[in-house]
């Protein structure tokens, strides 16, 4: 049985807005929903966004690598956690389409993104929240997006995040935005919701790189504008597992070998360093506390293996035999 997109990534990745657009919300008694459609702006024609964007993360580090990180900045030797200082990026660049409806030729089959002309297609997002893509829309107007760069960082030497042209080794991190109003009117684009599935190298000192092989799924729920000032907030699923991307000279692993998990991670888009903040609060403040208001990730429970479950069997199968023979005594 085919599952649907919806169905397949029903309570995925969520994206919060920042914390002033809730404020925003909030004080007029107004719902991001209830908001659709207000402004009287379109989306913008085809193009790129460079903005200000911080980031940070923490890894559950496995149980193999925690002697090595004895003492090192960011490391709980307790809960067995590294978190990265907050990173900072003053040139993320994210590429856009011109508007175009959904399910339309230009949505199935693809169309040019950002200033490099990107085509990109609705098969091309691995994972899609729900409520988008819904079957048989064909009015709602949306633009088709991808993360063109972004390489988060503290200077030369230390932790980092990249993406894009910063991660070439990555796939593509594509995504779209889509007006909450159905009625196909361009002064109705705004307000809008978008999504992402992102692809990353992760710079670790003294371990290499380490990537996501399966996408992080991103979703915000109020953009009102190009570029969006928001807090992207993974949650809403299971950890994700970070890999080795390259084997250890010393041999203490292996390409693809796992160094932990992905248990909290933020983006503030739009979001820049003290002295460049938003709305009268540096940027780092908000953002800060805006991923500190969430917990930690879930790590996924490990499924058995083959061999465990075949051992399970035939002992299954010896107790089995064992009573018949106690009976038949």
């Amino acid at each position: 049985m085919k599952i649907s997109r919806r169905e397949k990534n029903r309570g995925q990745v969520r994206i919060y807005p920042a914390l002033a657009g809730l404020a925003l919300a909030m004080s007029f008694g107004t719902s991001p929903s209830a908001m659709a459609g207000g402004g009287g702006t379109p989306f913008p024609s085809q193009g790129d966004d460079t903005t200000f964007s911080l980031g940070q993360f923490r890894i559950a580090v496995d149980a193999k690598f925690q002697p090595f990180l004895s003492g090192a900045p960011g490391y709980d030797s307790t809960t067995h956690r590294l978190t990265s200082p907050l990173l900072f990026d003053p040139s993320t660049k994210i590429g856009r389409s011109n508007p175009i409806i959904a399910g339309s030729a230009d949505d199935l089959l693809g169309t040019p993104v950002g200033s490099a002309g990107t085509i990109v297609k609705d098969s091309d997002h691995t994972l899609v929240p729900v409520g988008f893509e819904n079957a048989g829309d064909t009015t709602s107007r949306e633009v088709h997006t991808q993360i063109i760069d972004f390489n988060l960082g503290r200077g030369s030497g230390g932790p980092a995040v990249r993406a894009g042209l910063s991660a070439p080794d990555r796939p593509a991190s594509v995504g779209e935005v889509e007006s909450l109003s159905t009625s196909g009117k361009p002064d109705k684009d705004f307000s809008a919701r978008s999504f992402f599935d992102v692809f990353v190298d992760v710079d670790l000192p003294g371990f290499g790189t380490l990537y996501n092989k399966a996408p992080l799924l991103i979703e915000n729920d109020l953009i009102t504008g190009f570029p969006p000032t928001v807090v992207y907030i993974h949650g809403g699923t299971s950890a994700i597992p970070l890999l080795f991307s390259a084997n250890d000279p010393n041999g203490h692993w292996l390409k693809d070998d796992r160094f932990g998990y992905l248990v909290l991670a933020g983006h503030g888009v739009g979001f820049a360093p003290a002295g460049h903040g938003h709305g009268g609060e540096p940027g780092e403040v908000e953002f800060e506390t805006e991923l500190n208001r969430h917990g930690e990730l879930p790590i996924p429970v490990p499924e058995p293996s083959s061999a465990l479950l075949l051992g399970i069997g035939l002992a299954a199968v010896g107790l089995a035999y064992g009573r018949k023979r106690s009976q038949q005594a």
